[in-house]
């Protein structure tokens, strides 16, 4: 039997099986792991084509539905024709069934995504925020959000070369909403930066191309939108809307969000140093 132990911003997951998943120096999930402890929900995988039937009302998009019953939660998730998944979870405890097409290939992160670990952070108070982490010189995370292509990582390498700034996390940052702090994960895009690093947020940077450096704060209406947008959830599920939007709501009560509309340069970093206070 297959055991292993992950910690993510604090949320303690335990993972067993069979077949040990595939691992390497460079599995994402690796800075992660975690000694045994006492788990705050426990992944059992197992693989087999017996998928179940699901609902014709039960809310879905882009390979992915969910639905409940009960105390249940059930998150079915399709990657092309081959791989599917299922989880069920009741409580702290997950039944994932993989497609037996997996068995060719999976690692530990394949069962945590088809576990649905979007939905077990959000319940446990965190969301996962699209953007560039850094830590800067002064212990305090800057998060860069915005759609992709925008520049999260250009101005995230920019802070490094220039201000000395630690990039955490390329393309994905773990927020705790309840006391404003940023968490490293396992997603990190094509930037492949992924370090279980936490912060206390400075502020988020909601990014915009520009020929000129314009910082400002967003009306509260226009920041939540642009923030939210950004976030990991299912918004065509009212359930996960109405969890990710209250996270989203007491995040922005302790975490301040501004706009910089910048360029790509050592001046986009000297303006939102000096707009910051930093």
């Amino acid at each position: 039997m297959f055991e292993k132990y992950y910690a993510f911003g604090g949320v303690k997951l335990y993972l067993r099986g069979e077949v040990p998943p595939e691992s390497s120096d460079g599995d994402i999930c690796l800075p992660f792991e975690s000694p045994k402890c006492a788990a705050d929900y426990t992944l059992t995988y197992v693989f087999g084509e017996n998928q179940p039937t699901v609902p014709e009302n039960a809310p879905r998009a882009d390979g992915v539905c969910r639905w409940r019953e009960g105390g249940r939660s059930f998150f079915v998730r399709s990657v092309g024709s081959r791989f599917q998944s299922y989880a069920v979870r009741e409580g702290s405890r997950v039944t994932v069934l993989l497609s037996e097409a997996h068995r060719e290939r999976f690692s530990a992160r394949t069962v945590i995504e088809a576990a649905g670990v979007f939905e077990l952070m959000a319940a446990s108070g965190m969301f996962v925020l699209h953007s560039s982490y850094i830590v800067t010189s002064d212990g305090e995370a800057i998060l860069f959000s915005a759609p992709s292509g925008v520049g999260k990582s250009t101005q995230a390498e920019l802070w490094h070369k220039f201000r000395g700034a630690e990039i955490i996390n390329g393309d994905r940052a773990l927020v705790r909403a309840s006391d404003g702090t940023a968490h490293g994960f396992m997603f990190s895009g094509t930037s492949k930066i992924s370090k279980n690093v936490f912060a206390p947020v400075r502020a988020v940077i909601l990014l915009g191309r520009s020929e000129a450096n314009a910082f400002y704060v967003p009306r509260a209406s226009d920041g939540f939108a642009r923030l939210l947008s950004q976030c990991s959830f299912y918004p065509w599920a009212s359930d996960s809307a109405a969890e990710m939007t209250a996270l989203v709501a007491d995040f922005m009560n302790r975490v301040p969000i501004y706009c910089f509309d910048c360029t790509a340069d050592e001046a986009a970093v000297d303006a939102l140093a000096k707009a910051l206070g930093i």
